[in-house]
């Protein structure tokens, strides 16, 4: 009779403890969690959240949007553009998920987050504007430009809502900013300085899909550009004489063309031969086309297409001058 209330007391110790460890081991504390990291449980509610953001972004349905919008995001009209444009680009494609991470901050302010493309690092570099937050990277399937959709979630004490999204270019020809950048830097090592400036270009236009994204080798973008800049600067003085063609066309400028199939280079020269001509101009251009990789060491390798422009007068933003478009088809 007497061992039954000390018992009974050393079960409630024994139960409280247990619930204070339970509790404890439910709650979540300060951390990032990244892809399979995450909880299934908060994985799976936040999958629904994705789901319904991209089903409302492709059908450009601004209702279906409002109701998962935050009340500063929706106080923000300059997102109904932005949301125009990625339905746009959704129109044609279907967008899977590359990363997604999972944050918990005991303070407001700067924070980061670490990840990895294969064998390339870059950093998440934001500002935790809620205790909670969760952010999702989408990229679509098929385009060779790669626009990267970037979501970003807060836990208000009235639910999950989305504090911003927002398109950027994540890749050009497949490649992202570390694959182009590699390859720039081949180019120069092989002399092919225009390719080596154009690639460079590309890398830097992927260097920051979104506000957020910091490669951990992106200040060579601009070394490997500077280096073949000053270089080619030495070689190719414009407006560039084609000497290998009789006419002798001058080349005023090359840059690079976004197409549906890819990035490629775009030739514009200007000719003695009469743009109205289509023949001639036509022939001039085939002949063109024969040499520009000796005119232009690498100009010729490792692409599909050249585009080329032609004009007689220089263009200027004065007036509009005649032109000719063609296309030279290498693969």
């Amino acid at each position: 009779m007497y061992l039954i209330k000390p018992y009974l007391q050393a079960v409630k110790l024994s139960l409280l403890c247990l619930f204070v460890l339970l509790m404890q081991s439910c709650s979540t504390g300060p951390g990032v969690w990244k892809n399979d990291e995450i909880s299934s449980s908060k994985r799976e509610d936040f999958h629904e959240m994705n789901k319904e953001l991209l089903e409302a972004l492709k059908a450009g349905n601004p209702q279906l949007l409002e109701n998962i919008m935050s009340h500063e995001l929706l106080e923000d009209h300059s997102l109904n553009r932005e949301a125009h444009l990625i339905s746009l680009r959704m129109k044609n494609d279907n967008y899977h998920m590359l990363n997604e991470y999972y944050m918990v901050h005991d303070r407001r302010g700067a924070h980061s987050a670490g990840g990895h493309i294969g064998s390339d690092k870059y950093t998440l570099e934001y500002d935790a504007v809620t205790k909670e937050m969760y952010m999702a990277f989408f990229l679509p399937e098929k385009a060779q430009e790669k626009m990267m959709i970037t979501a970003v979630y807060c836990k208000y004490e009235y639910g999950w809502k989305l504090y911003s999204v927002n398109m950027g270019r994540y890749a050009q020809n497949g490649k992202n900013m570390p694959e182009l950048l590699r390859q720039a830097g081949q180019k120069l090592g092989r002399h092919y300085l225009v390719d080596a400036i154009n690639l460079s270009t590309m890398a830097g236009e992927c260097a920051g899909p979104n506000s957020m994204w910091h490669y951990a080798n992106e200040q060579l973008v601009g070394m490997i550009w500077n280096k073949a800049t000053s270089e080619a600067s030495k070689e190719f003085v414009y407006p560039y004489i084609i000497k290998q063609v009789p006419t002798h066309p001058r080349i005023i400028r090359i840059m690079n063309r976004i197409e549906p199939e890819g990035t490629f280079p775009v030739i514009y020269y200007q000719s003695a031969v009469k743009v109205t001509d289509t023949a001639a101009i036509r022939r001039e251009n085939q002949a063109i086309q024969k040499v520009i990789g000796l005119a232009i060491p690498g100009m010729d390798k490792d692409k599909k297409y050249i585009y080329y422009t032609a004009y007689n007068e220089m263009p200027n933003y004065k007036k509009e001058v005649n032109s000719m478009d063609m296309v030279q088809k290498l693969q």
